[in-house]
């Protein structure tokens, strides 16, 4: 297990350097305390790690943000249902859901049965005034990798988040507590370090089952974001990697090994 402490923001190119070794043995501290932003990638890698610590059996002590904001946010995106849902003290607030259009979808756990299919329309309705065909992709794009998470993460189950910012560009996030893209078998297709499997894995065709129409659905996802001028981000292990946008493909690796996966989908306003 790790330790989640958040000093500042929690976004995709700030999550490993929130995470420490756990200091209690059993007990994983998931300190919100010092949080300030949160974007959904963040929320849905919280969830993913308090998951997969109640799937073995260890113990959680869960600090919420001391800002009251972002205390009302996390209640306000469901969080606070996982907690209470999971036994876990968390002393978030109850706050009023009141509707706020597709300016938030709300943090949710699907299982391979189910899938991602509330993300997927979600993100699909934010696309299709901008493009038919471009929301179209998306869709099947987005459920795609909701639909393989037991395939490759070795979990039943995963969550998911997004959220609407700044002048209507949309951030989604989807995430599991599993084995991770290089244990969960891009190991035997010659990765060696987290970093090398997260380049096979958005690679066109590069799959740990052998087969000509395996191993499209995270490079399929990014063409598709490309398409509409967003970015595709993938975090396993130690590293995280990010795909088109304006800026040049981008990877790091970290000391701190986040167990599981996430990845964010960013699409810029509409014009």
């Amino acid at each position: 297990m790790v330790d989640l402490v958040a000093r500042g923001s929690l976004r995709y190119d700030t999550l490993h350097s929130s995470l420490f070794t756990t200091r209690d043995g059993a007990v994983q501290h998931i300190d919100l305390g010092g949080l300030t932003w949160i974007d959904p990638v963040g929320l849905v890698a919280a969830a993913a790690l308090i998951d997969r610590c109640k799937r073995t059996g260890g113990d959680i002590d869960f600090r919420p943000p001391t800002d009251e904001s972002r205390a009302n946010y996390l209640a306000r995106m469901g969080l606070v249902d996982l907690l209470e849902e999971w036994n876990i003290p968390n002393r978030l607030p109850n706050v009023r859901r009141h509707f706020v259009g597709d300016r938030l979808l709300e943090l949710q756990s699907f299982d391979s049965v189910t899938g991602t299919e509330a993300l997927a329309r979600h993100v699909e309705a934010i696309v299709a005034p901008t493009s038919d065909v471009g929301a179209a992709a998306l869709y099947a794009a987005v459920s795609e990798a909701g639909q393989n998470i037991a395939e490759h993460a070795g979990v039943a189950s995963g969550f998911f988040a997004a959220q609407t910012v700044g002048q209507g560009a949309l951030r989604f996030a989807v995430g599991d507590g599993g084995v991770g893209f290089l244990d969960g078998g891009l190991v035997g297709r010659g990765a060696k370090t987290d970093e090398e499997a997260l380049h096979l894995a958005i690679g066109d065709g590069i799959s740990r089952f052998v087969s000509d129409d395996r191993g499209y659905g995270l490079s399929t996802l990014a063409h598709h974001l490309r398409d509409v001028g967003g970015e595709l981000t993938v975090a396993s292990g130690r590293a995280y990697r990010v795909e088109g946008g304006m800026r040049r493909t981008r990877g790091r690796s970290h000391i701190i090994a986040m167990p599981g996966s996430v990845l964010e989908g960013f699409i810029p306003p509409r014009l």
